[in-house]
């Protein structure tokens, strides 16, 4: 959609957010296509989130009401690893999991500057097998690293997959246990308390040309459906802050707003919450390392 045109009908509307040329907004996404979403929602899977979160979800994280505003990016430091490309692949479930467990294990040990990449392509390729044009479900997803854990980036490059399938590798990194999350202030609730969580969204033609502010679905169709981190929202600006897997020149170096209530975020689709059983002991060599550089740098 032209960028141009989107902005005239943000100052119509009130919408508060920008339009720009991305590489998404170039890039021909037909409706119902997985690539560069990925996300296999269906009236089935909705129902077996609700269920689970039902079962699961965690009722007792805090009895104070949740601070006004987290951003886990600037936090005592930034536990937000690094913005990542799925490309044309329908594989945003394993980014998005990949991205929480990321910042849970930084948020874990207390180092922001903890070198932990993990592979998307071993939780993808061996989680869900040649799934590109299926895409996947944010349960199975945590489902698999909780059973096999996940391995280094270095171990298994993403831009392998496609080429060596599944590849089994050391897991760095398993989840104990995980939760569905549907009440609003219980998820606002984990994300200050525990970290960022992985979210499911509607994508609207108009959000591939998101530049900055916050989103609001204003023209365009439905196109698909899309699993992103939620790294904090912002109670002033009634907003979620996320984590996408498009790369750094799309939206906001990467990151997006989207106000409460849109796109499904926080109605329609459950936060997920995921527990780490720990860190492997490569990945706690590099955080002391890190750590000791970081000390460097200061000194």
């Amino acid at each position: 959609m032209d960028a141009e045109r989107i902005n005239q009908l943000i100052q119509i509307t009130g919408a508060q957010w920008e339009a720009k040329d991305t590489p998404l907004s170039k890039a021909k996404v037909a409706p119902g296509a997985m690539k560069y979403m990925g996300l296999a929602i269906s009236p089935t899977e909705i129902s077996k989130e609700a269920k689970l979160a039902a079962r699961t979800e965690p009722r007792a994280v805090s009895l104070q009401p949740p601070p006004p505003k987290v951003d886990w990016r600037n936090n005592g430091g930034n536990f937000v690893t690094e913005i990542k490309n799925q490309h044309e692949c329908g594989a945003c479930v394993a980014f998005a999991t990949c991205a929480v467990l990321e910042s849970r294990a930084r948020i874990a040990q207390q180092a922001p500057h903890l070198n932990i990449d993990l592979s998307e392509a071993h939780l993808f390729a061996c989680g869900c097998g040649d799934c590109c044009d299926t895409g996947w479900v944010n349960s199975k997803a945590l489902d698999f690293a909780r059973r096999k854990g996940i391995g280094a980036e270095t171990d298994f490059p993403y831009n392998t997959m496609r080429r060596d399938g599944c590849k089994p590798i050391n897991a760095i990194v398993k989840v104990r246990a995980y939760a569905a999350i549907e009440t609003l202030t219980v998820r606002k609730k984990v994300v200050a308390a525990k970290g960022p969580v992985s979210a499911s969204m509607e994508v609207y033609e108009d959000f591939l040309s998101y530049g900055r502010g916050i989103y609001q679905h204003v023209t365009g169709s439905l196109i698909g459906y899309h699993a992103v981190c939620v790294v904090g929202y912002d109670d002033t600006d009634q907003c979620w802050i996320v984590k996408n897997s498009w790369g750094r020149e799309w939206g906001d170096g990467g990151f997006f707003k989207i106000a409460y209530g849109q796109c499904g975020i926080d109605t329609r689709f459950a936060f997920y919450d995921a527990d780490l059983v720990g860190i492997g002991t490569a990945t706690r060599t590099r955080a002391r390392k890190s750590a000791r550089e970081k000390e460097l740098e200061n000194a």
